[in-house]
């Protein structure tokens, strides 16, 4: 016993240094044992905080995943959306909240004085559930055919709707109170953000370009700016930007209260595979048959891409955690930008984004899903899954004429 602890205390120093050090460490799965993958996570300074598998029958299939507040919906093709806390793993409820192959929108949070719920948006509806129980507590209808999540605030939904509209709907009324046409038709979803200086603040992209904001509540025109290209993906702000990536390969970076460009587009090799990702420190961009941009928001570093990696996972204190195409699990130093440690933990399809914590949630193609945290990090709760109060300060770089993307090779190269 005494030297079984010693070796395993020896064990534990030496996973402790060779992470610190950031040395480059690949961990990969012999045999797919469960043993000898604990072993080389620990080698790795990681260890596996939770792992559930979703009840699925054999017809069925997980169409997406999102992570919202913390708490993981898992939209399957079977039109039921099955629920699992993102800080236990514990899977809480499951329910049908459409037909089978029925287009049901991702969903996003809302918060007022009466209740506390996740939306979920289907053509001609809007369902507001308790998180926790997946209770229905209120359905909207909607006045015509929505083309994608609304937007929602206080009493208000903002819809993206069939025929170049976009409705404001007074929830408490159940009637529309404004409509805002645009010059083509819209394919991503509104988002709508508020803060002390602007309530009710909605953004709107149409298929020729045409980036808008108006005021939520006198539909009063804040800007309207033109981009080259179709906007992809979705839309995504932070304190002062608005985030916008187009099927040409760019992406955008406008000033968010004037839509002024704060920055020359960014070229990607490739058009993008879905929206702009903003972590307190770095804009990511992943882009179709695989690869990562990653755009600083201070101006001291360049921009990176990385051609093995296809999603940002989360941020360690000394790594960034992405998900390589082959399945593999990098640990990125955060200096250097250059992989220290490769994690195979078997089987993993795509992985969650988490911008708020240290969580890294990969799912498989059979609705496994798994959580990673450090090896001493503290245990999860709800609560480390809300949008921080405190958002950076910080203006993106200002990348030269001459200045080239940092490029981290392929295995080829």
């Amino acid at each position: 016993m005494i030297g079984e602890f010693c070796s395993c205390g020896w064990r534990w120093l030496l996973s402790v240094s060779l992470f610190m050090s950031g040395i480059f460490w690949p961990v990969a799965m012999a045999d797919g044992t469960e043993p000898q993958m604990y072993d080389q996570l620990a080698l790795a300074g990681a260890r596996i905080a939770w792992r559930v598998t979703l009840p699925l029958r054999m017809t069925a299939s997980i169409k997406s995943y999102h992570l919202v507040e913390g708490y993981i919906y898992a939209i399957g093709v079977d039109g039921k959306v099955r629920t699992v806390r993102a800080d236990t793993g514990d899977h809480i409820w499951t329910k049908p909240l459409a037909e089978p192959f029925e287009t049901l929108w991702p969903p996003v949070s809302y918060h007022d004085s009466e209740m506390d719920a996740v939306v979920f948006t289907r053509i001609g509806d809007v369902l507001f559930l308790d998180s926790k129980t997946g209770e229905e507590l209120k359905r909207y209808k909607l006045r015509a055919p929505t083309v994608g999540a609304v937007a929602v605030s206080g009493d208000t939904i903002y819809a993206a709707v069939v025929g170049a509209r976009v409705y404001n709907y007074s929830i408490s009324r159940q009637i529309p109170l404004w409509q805002l046409s645009t010059t083509a038709p819209i394919n991503l979803a509104p988002i709508c953000k508020s803060d002390q200086a602007d309530k009710d603040q909605l953004f709107v992209a149409d298929s020729k370009g045409q980036v808008a904001s108006v005021s939520g509540e006198t539909k009063k025109l804040r800007f309207a700016q033109k981009i080259d290209g179709e906007p992809r993906g979705w839309l995504t702000t932070d304190t002062d930007r608005l985030y916008v990536a187009t099927a040409d390969g760019s992406l955008h970076v406008l000033d968010r209260r004037t839509g002024d460009p704060i920055r020359r587009s960014i070229h990607l090799s490739k058009p993008p595979d879905g929206g702009p990702v903003v972590t307190a420190d770095a804009v990511y961009q992943a882009v179709e048959g695989g690869g990562l941009y990653r755009l600083p928001l201070k101006s001291d570093s360049s921009v990176r891409f990385d051609a093995r990696s296809k999603r940002f996972l989360a941020d360690w204190p000394h790594h960034i955690v992405q998900l390589r195409t082959d399945g593999k699990i990098a640990l990125v130093n955060r200096r250097a930008g250059k992989e220290s440690v490769v994690l195979d933990i078997g089987e993993v399809a795509d992985g969650i984004s988490n911008l708020w914590n240290e969580a890294v949630i990969v799912y498989s193609a059979q609705g496994e899903l798994r959580c990673l945290q450090p090896i001493g990090s503290k245990s999860l709760t709800l609560a480390d899954f809300k949008p921080a109060k405190a958002v950076p300060e910080t203006k993106p770089a200002v990348q030269q004429p001459d200045q080239e993307v940092e490029k981290e090779a392929s295995p080829s190269e």
